[in-house]
Parts: structure tokens; sequence; C-alpha cells
């Protein structure tokens, strides 16, 4: 996907996509944005061709911006030069937006160029399928170099009938060859063989669509400089609880590594039921000695508070700041702030240690609407006074992704993380007690610190991974870790 592409699916007002197009390519669309399927597979089609060239012209006439999204590069094997003529003889105005095809994609991927000068310096792209009934192509197959690379898309069902005309025309049985399925993506499947022997293998691999055969020497590199299905995660399934607003950066981290990333948010955040607590705190703000913040959460929802009541980061001037985690730090630093109470173990406990003598001292918590008391308790055990202060609150979602509940009942995934307690009674609330037994019997549960932990096993839930330090990046290098 290119960037222009990006930004044309962010101004659509209507998206019409294929069977083989990413749908984390739709997240790029505007809210609420109709998408409409037209998917074709084989001989299974959403919509006929005609069909969907009068959909383009009807959105189109209705003064829409429409993208039409398809796999790869529309104008290869793509049918994108059809669906254009069809607007030009209509007169509605197009672009044509490339993208990478599967043709430089999926061998990438797999670890094979397309060209090296010592090995083959041509490359042939050909269709294998030419309508329904036709044995072969009308390639002229004759006058392709046995030099060349030879790409063949749509070509698995007649495999047989293609190597075997290869050969005929003296094309070497010892060739490199390779199938692969669902190239570039976490479900990549790859079988290797020769010229002689590649359909068979495919078919005792039981490799189906979508699939593109490379034949040539250039395959034989893939030894070497195969590198997407060597990553220590490379098909493994990782499903993330955390909210849907706060996945991205643990899901980036995992996907770097190889992981397919299942996004299953039980928890959701939330202003507070009510911002009287807060707004006072924020009236008398220069009166406390301490403010302390134990999440990115807290931070977020305090600094927004304070801008709305008209406010900013001047009016903390003289308050001595705490904080907990790295990100929670890193956040304040940003807005300009120095942090005066950091703990190097994560965890409220902590804080109440690392920040000192408190005798006399006003403390004012941002913190969740519903979180643990042994922060407040231990400051006012040592004498403070205590001021706790909403900022947001966590909610569980009421409902979950049936396809991502029937993948973990099934259980397809590998790992479930969970980043604190709330995403696991999230989670819990969506499956019975026999349910929870049949998804972690064999799924692995990862979690990001003692306290989660714990919670975990007030379910009967014993976690088999831990992450050393209480943060996103130390969780995800701990899963790595365990599979290395």
């Amino acid at each position: 996907m290119t960037l222009k592409g990006q930004d044309c699916l962010s101004k659509a007002d209507v998206v019409i996509y294929d069977a083989l197009v990413n749908l984390q390519l739709l997240d790029w669309c505007k809210p609420g944005v109709p998408k409409i399927y037209v998917g074709k597979r084989g001989q299974q089609h959403a919509n006929e061709q005609k069909e969907i060239n009068e959909l383009l012209i009807r959105q189109a006439t209705r003064g829409r911006q429409v993208a039409r999204l398809k796999g790869g590069d529309p104008f290869l094997f793509g049918r994108g030069g059809e669906e254009a003529l069809y607007l030009y003889e209509h007169d509605v105005p197009f672009e044509i937006v490339p993208g990478i095809s599967s043709a430089s994609g999926a061998p990438t991927y797999a670890g094979i160029p397309l060209t090296d000068r010592h090995l083959g310096s041509m490359v042939t792209m050909v269709t294998g399928h030419q309508g329904e009934g036709s044995q072969i192509a009308p390639v002229e197959w004759a006058r392709i170099s046995r030099k060349s690379t030879l790409l063949v898309f749509m070509g698995l069902e007649k495999m047989p009938l293609i190597t075997g005309r290869l050969m005929k025309l003296n094309w070497w049985g010892d060739t490199p060859a390779v199938v692969i399925r669902w190239g570039s993506t976490y479900h990549q499947e790859i079988v290797e063989g020769t010229l002689a022997d590649i359909a068979q293998k495919a078919q005792e691999a039981k490799i189906g669509s979508p699939a593109l055969v490379v034949i040539g020497r250039v395959v034989g590199l893939r030894k070497k400089l195969r590198w997407f299905d060597t990553k220590v995660l490379f098909g493994k399934t990782v499903v993330i609880t955390r909210a849907l607003d706060q996945a991205p950066e643990f899901a980036r981290l995992l996907e770097e590594q190889g992981a397919e990333v299942v996004s299953f948010p039980t928890i959701q955040i939330l202003p507070p039921r009510s911002w009287d607590p807060l707004d006072k705190a924020i009236a008398s703000v220069a009166r406390y000695d301490w403010i302390l913040f134990t999440s990115v959460n807290g931070v977020k929802g305090f600094f927004e508070r304070l801008k709305t009541l008209g406010g900013d980061v001047r009016d903390l001037k003289g308050v001595r700041l705490g904080a907990i985690g790295p990100k929670t730090s890193g956040r304040l630093t940003q807005l300009g702030l120095k942090v005066d109470a950091f703990p190097e173990e994560y965890r409220a406990e902590a804080l109440a240690v690392v920040i000192g003598e408190v005798k006399g001292s006003r403390v004012l918590i941002a913190r969740a609407e519903e979180a643990r008391d042994v922060l407040p308790k231990t400051l006012e055990q040592k004498g403070a006074t205590v001021t706790i202060a909403p900022v947001y609150r966590t909610v569980k979602t009421r409902r979950a992704a049936a396809d991502v509940k029937r993948r973990l009942l099934d259980r397809d995934a590998d790992v479930v993380t969970f980043t604190s307690s709330s995403t696991v009674h999230g989670f819990m609330q969506h499956f019975g007690a026999r349910q929870r037994r049949r998804i972690f019997e064999e799924t692995k549960v990862a979690a990001i610190g003692p306290i989660t932990a714990a919670t975990l096993r007030e379910y009967g839930i014993r976690p088999t991974i831990h992450a050393p330090r209480y943060t996103i990046e130390a969780l995800a290098k701990a899963i790595v870790k365990y599979y290395s």
C-alpha cells in the first residue's frame, strides 16, 4: 500500500474492496464509511465483474468519492484496466494508484530476488488461469527463456499441466521452484521443490489459493536470504486484551518479531462518572505538596481536564510529581515537567517508599476510579493527607468480536496477554469456567506484573510468561525469549 493509497482511503465516502485485501487497511477509512465487499475467489464470486462495474458507476454518480480497493497492483492481473475502461466509457473521472504487486511482494517475503546478475536477468509473468473450462492459459510457453524467472499467477490447479509443458520444451527438471501461499502475511506458507516435483509436492502439502508459483535459478537463493519466516514469533498468534486505543504500540512490537496479532479489547477507558473531586483539587492545586500519577491514562485525563478548566502546567509550580512506570514518567517529561519520584519497581508500594517523608504533606493521587488502596493507605499511615481524584474509569467491554472468541475456543491462539487486572476481569466475563479451562489448556498466558498475575491466579490460571519489568516492551521481549 502506498501513502497515496492510504490518503485516498482516508478521504473516501465509500470503499469497494476485494477478497485478498488486508482488512487492516480498512482501519484508515473515515468512521461510518460504507464498505462494500465484492470479492472473487476462484469460481466463488460475491459479484460478477459486470455488477462491480455498474456498482462503481452508481456510487460515483451520486457525488461520492469512491475508493476501489484491490489486492496487490490493480493493473497486474487485477482487472483494474477493465474497470477503468468502463468508467471512461461512462464519463466518470478516475485516477489509478499503483500498489505493491504480489509479483514482487510475495517473493521478497519468501527471500527470493526476482533477478540476480549471475542467475537471471529476465522476469516473465504469466497467468495459469484463463476462464472456466480452459485446460491451460494460451501463453506462448515456447517463447519463455529457460534462464528467466517465471512467475505463474492463478496457476495452482494447472501446475501438473504447466510444469509438464515446460519440461517438454526442454526446461531443466532440477530448476528450483516454490509455491507461495498468502505471501507477505502471517499465514504465509511455502512449498519448495523443483520444476519436476513442485506440482506433486504442492498437492501433498494440500496447499490452496491464493498462491504464486516461482520457477527459476534465483529460487535457490532462498536458503540464504529467507528472513520473514525465520522470525522468532512467525506462525504464532498473540491476543492483546488492552483497550483498543492502547493496543497499536504493543501490536507493533510483536509484529516486528513475526507474530500475528489479534486485538480482543476487554476494557474501555472512559471519563469518570463525576469530575467534581478532580475539579475541586484543580481549583486549589497549588496547596498540594505532591501529585502522584499511577498510569499514562491518569496523566492524560488530569491535564486534559486542567486545560478544559482554563489552566495549564504553570498552575503546578512548586508541586512535586511522582509517577509509576517509564511511560507515565515519560508523558510528564513530554509536557515539560520534572518527575521528582520515580521508583525502580513499577508498583504503588514502591512509589510510597521512594517519595520519602510525607508527614504533614498534602498528596493528590490522580488515578482510575477503581484502583487498589495500597498507595493512599500507606501514605496516610505515614502522616500524609491524601486526596483521591478519579480522572478516568475502566469498564469492561460488553461485546466481543465473535470471530476472536471462536478462535480462542478453537485453541487457534498461542498466547493471550494481560497488561492489568482490569484486562483479566474484562476477559473472563466473556467466557464461562468450562470455556476458560478449554482455552487455557494449551494457550499460554503472558502477564505484565505480579498484580496482574495474582488476579489471573484468582481465576485458577497460572501465567506462563512474566515480564521482568512491568512494561509492554518488557512483556513483548519476554514472549520472544520464551519462544527463542
